[in-house]
């Protein structure tokens, strides 16, 4: 996820950049590069300023697949932290090992043992 999720942002704010140089007014304003990642971004968090909008049909269907995958990864997102929760709780409560009670014995000081007298 650490990479998948700036991956879709910039790949979703160059397809916005593209598209506004390619069918100038798709957005309330011309996009830049750093527009259109601002756009994206703002589009990924929910945000939603409204400074800048989709205006064609184009880029309204852009917007929405965008915000469709965004709903999609945050499942896959939160899927993933549940199964990570789950597979702690399932270490934790495992014992330690054959014939472990669960908890691990306090360590012996050297000096306890004979070997080290």
């Amino acid at each position: 996820m650490a990479i998948t999720v700036p991956l879709f942002v910039l790949l979703y704010a160059t397809a916005c950049f593209l598209l506004e140089h390619s069918a100038p007014g798709s957005f309330s304003e011309p996009l830049s590069r750093t527009d259109g990642l601002y756009f994206a971004m703002t589009v990924f968090s929910t945000v939603g300023f409204g400074d800048i909008t989709a205006r064609s049909e184009p880029a309204r269907l852009l917007t929405t697949g965008q915000i469709t995958l965004n709903l999609l990864l945050l499942g896959v997102a939160a899927r993933l932290l549940a199964n990570a929760v789950q597979r702690g709780r399932q270490r934790r409560d495992q014992p330690a090992g054959p014939g472990a009670s669960g908890s691990t014995p306090p360590a012996t000081p050297a000096y306890w043992l004979p070997e080290f007298r």
